[in-house]
């Protein structure tokens, strides 16, 4: 269990749970809902103890990563500082690739999630996630892209290791379908804004006779890349798939993004229970 806390023994033992979010950053629209479902959880969490006579109570210990991976280590390290043991968080599987050696390390548990790339399915380490794997899932897009008479596609993905794994899994599984062709364009994370990378799509799609487009992206960076293809005659003529990571992204409400999507035909996929 995580370090208690002194309190009256009217409230017994206190532990203390850390959470490490992306309340800034690439994935802040959907991290600051998170802190809200966090504190309902505890409310939850506690009540269930309380109904069972437990005299414990847990409280959070809440940190912003800004999505960023050395944030996400220094916030784990932080909370084992403070002698936490249990980790909620963090939010990408770049971030808990940064943070696994240490929880290995110093046996903190660390459950995110949302982190999905399968290069970390890890026996017996001590990270835990509670979302599919993406082997499972960039099966399902690569299905669902064929179904939807997909060929030759451009996986256009970030370059960290949930676009990467994911992109390679999707690409192996689409030509096990029969499709065509797949090419591989990686982009660089955390720019303000994708407009040249976008034109490098355009120009790869043109290039190669691509039918469709598949984003594997996150939430900010999903919003900017389609708010440019939508002004975009050659990526506005393909069909687009996308990735679960920008699902429920406030940025993907726009009208511009909404009418984009409507006229590609726009279909994702996203893990469920």
């Amino acid at each position: 269990p995580s370090q208690t806390s002194s309190s009256p023994a009217s409230q017994g033992k206190e532990y203390l749970i850390g959470v490490t979010l992306p309340l800034s950053g690439e994935l802040s629209s959907i991290g600051k809902i998170w802190e809200k479902v966090v504190y309902l959880a505890f409310d939850d969490l506690n009540n269930e103890v309380k109904a069972y006579g437990f005299n414990v109570t847990f409280k959070p210990v809440i940190l912003d990563d800004g999505t960023q991976d050395d944030k996400a280590l220094a916030n784990v390290q932080s909370f084992a500082q403070m002698g936490i043991k249990v980790v909620i968080g963090p939010a990408a599987s770049s971030q808990v690739k940064a943070v696994k050696a240490f929880a290995d390390a110093n046996h903190i548990v660390i459950i995110s999630p949302s982190s999905t790339a399968p290069t970390l399915a890890i026996p017996n380490d001590f990270i835990f996630r509670t979302v599919g794997s993406d082997a499972k899932q960039a099966k399902a897009l690569a299905t669902l892209a064929y179904s939807q008479g997909a060929r030759t596609v451009v996986v256009f993905h970030r370059n960290d290791e949930y676009g990467n794994a994911f992109a390679s899994f999707f690409a192996n599984y689409f030509t096990q379908l029969n499709g065509t062709k797949v090419y591989d364009l990686p982009y660089q994370t955390g720019l303000s804004d994708y407009t040249s990378e976008v034109n490098a799509l355009a120009s790869k799609v043109q290039s190669t006779g691509a039918d469709a487009v598949v984003l594997i992206a996150f939430d900010t960076d999903a919003a900017n890349i389609l708010a440019h293809a939508a002004s975009s005659n050659v990526l506005s003529s393909v069909r687009w798939f996308l990735s679960e990571g920008p699902h429920g992204a406030q940025e993907l409400l726009s009208p511009t993004i909404g009418g984009f999507a409507q006229k590609v035909k726009l279909l994702g996929t996203r893990p469920l229970f």
